[in-house]
């Protein structure tokens, strides 16, 4: 099914979204995907609030992977909103991107559940 798909893929990104914030953020990838200088990673108050944040994408991930794991595909319905309340609020404050490369595979997902694909 396209929506379990999908939504397998929102939940994948965002574990990798908790690795890169949580374990890899002095990695050329992360500087590149967060516009971060070194002077950035190697702050410890950066370092923090990108370990918080990931940790954020855990939990989403995780809650959407639960939804699957008990059945209800309203708690699916929810994370997955959240997913994309989260890249409007990161695209209108952060970077316009986020809406694209998170928002848009979240919406995605929910269209595909709406519509039984």
């Amino acid at each position: 099914m396209i929506a379990t798909a999908l939504t397998i893929l929102v939940a994948l990104e965002h574990f990798y979204i908790l690795y890169l914030e949580m374990f890899a953020l002095n990695t050329e990838k992360a500087k590149k995907i967060f516009n971060l200088t070194e002077q950035d990673v190697t702050n410890p108050k950066t370092k923090i609030l990108f370990a918080n944040q990931g940790l954020y994408n855990g939990f989403l991930a995780a809650g959407i992977l639960f939804s699957y794991a008990i059945g209800q595909i309203s708690v699916t319905y929810f994370f997955l909103s959240c997913v994309v309340v989260a890249a409007i609020y990161g695209a209108v404050t952060s970077n316009k991107g986020i809406l694209i490369k998170q928002g848009l595979p979240a919406i995605l997902a929910l269209l595909a559940h709406l519509f039984g694909i």
